[in-house]
């Protein structure tokens, strides 16, 4: 029997310690109470590992099985050579404790982990969505800033509205100085579009498009150079509030802009069609609204000097209502640049 306190070898069955004098049988009752302890305290940690990390139980049991023998034999080594003055039990419950604790801290680092991957998922989400969102309110305020209905704009007449002019919202497109541009009508005849530069349309999308079999209403169909084909929405309130958006084949300095509006297939097509009234026409960050007659005539709108766009809005404020259909009609628009 080996003496706790000094670790002198003495029979079995003594009462004292033949070297220091100290009582066995004290300390054979305290190592029994001890080990009691241990082994509840041993039994106590298993279960809670074995509740909290459901998911791995067998690797658990495996892992504390093993430890529990590596630490019972080092224990036994450590006893029976006498290398460590620390008792066989408190060198089992320390090994234990250890590779609890370490089960334990790995599987706590994997969930804080995990959860990290899960929060940085989902914040980059909700910045998606937030990117997403501004996006759309910047694409709606481009494209129909300045639709709403403005009854009181303009006049249906000739002579009115051949006078008239529109203020322009001054923005980065301008030239020359810092002063907006106006716009106003002017008379077809009086300008030579044939010495200026007609601006190219590489591609053009619209808000809605009519569908019917064997007929094509392409917003595309506005800047072809061909009155016969042309551009239909396909809205079920005649159109108000939609537009066509035109991407430039590079950025112009625009002048002016000729318009047929409607359907100009023929005259019987034109009534039956509505027709564009109002229109508020984006050059890049410059606009103005325009309100024309309701005549089937070929429109000048010229700006008081030019105007830098890449990249054209015309959106429908308003429309002279057809006999027989709602949809509205655009069937050719061009613009020019001085040369």
């Amino acid at each position: 029997m080996f003496c706790p306190k000094c670790g002198n070898n003495n029979r079995e069955g003594a009462k004292f310690c033949a070297r220091c004098g100290f009582d066995l049988s004290t300390s054979e009752q305290d190592t029994d109470s001890r080990m009691e302890s241990h082994d509840s305290t041993f039994d106590h940690a298993y279960e809670t590992v074995q509740e909290k990390k459901s998911g791995r139980k067998t690797i658990l049991i495996l892992v504390i099985v093993i430890a529990a023998i590596v630490a019972a034999a080092l224990a036994a080594i450590l006893l029976y050579k006498n290398h460590s003055k620390k008792t066989a039990e408190e060198q089992l419950q320390e090994e234990i404790n250890t590779a609890i604790d370490e089960l334990g801290g790995s599987m706590e680092e994997a969930e804080e982990e995990l959860n990290d991957l899960f929060d940085a998922a989902e914040e980059d989400a909700e910045q998606e969505n937030a990117k997403d969102e501004t996006s759309s309110a910047e694409d709606a305020e481009d494209g129909k800033n300045g639709s709403g209905s403005n009854s009181g704009s303009g006049s249906s007449s000739n002579s009115s509205t051949n006078n008239s002019s529109a203020s322009g919202n001054a923005g980065s497109g301008s030239v020359s100085d810092t002063a907006p541009a106006t716009a106003s009508l002017v008379d077809i005849g009086t300008i030579n579009t044939s010495s200026m530069t007609k601006a190219t349309v590489t591609n053009a999308y619209a808000t809605s498009v009519l569908q019917i079999d064997g007929f094509n209403y392409d917003p595309v169909n506005v800047f072809d150079g061909d009155q016969v084909t042309s551009w239909q929405e396909n809205d079920s309130a005649y159109g108000e509030g939609e537009y066509i958006d035109a991407i430039l084949s590079r950025s112009y300095e625009i002048s002016y802009i000729t318009l047929k509006l409607g359907n100009w297939r023929d005259d019987t097509n034109y009534k039956e069609n509505s027709v564009p009234k109002t229109l508020t026409i984006w050059l890049d960050d410059y606009s103005f609204q325009m309100t024309f007659p309701h005549e089937k005539k070929e429109f000048c709108v010229a700006l008081s000097k030019p105007v830098k766009a890449s990249e054209i809005y015309i959106v429908m404020d308003e429309v002279y209502h057809g006999d027989d259909y709602s949809d509205t009609a655009i069937a050719d628009i061009a613009f020019y640049e001085k040369k």
